[in-house]
């Protein structure tokens, strides 16, 4: 930024450097921008991804061991107990 001196010896800021800066972080901000819209794009993306995956993994998954387990002889009423 190039300064110039007033009639007091002051340092004043040029009017042409303020707007060159203006211009950059203007750049800047419109830069960041485009770069925060295509990660929440990739983040969109993982995530479906993410969950199908997960979906995937509970389909491949074998059934629970009470599932698996032999279903028990039915019960007999308590008064059959002794016939």
């Amino acid at each position: 930024m190039s300064d110039s001196q007033d009639g007091n010896g002051k340092l004043t800021p040029d009017l042409s450097s303020f707007a060159t800066l203006a211009l950059e972080q203007g750049r800047e901000i419109v830069r960041l921008n485009n770069e925060r819209a295509e990660l929440y794009g990739r983040l969109g993306y993982l995530q479906a991804e993410l969950t199908h995956t997960k979906e995937l993994v509970r389909a491949l998954q074998s059934p629970p061991e009470e599932l698996l387990a032999e279903e028990e002889p039915p019960h007999r009423p308590w008064w059959k107990f002794w016939g």
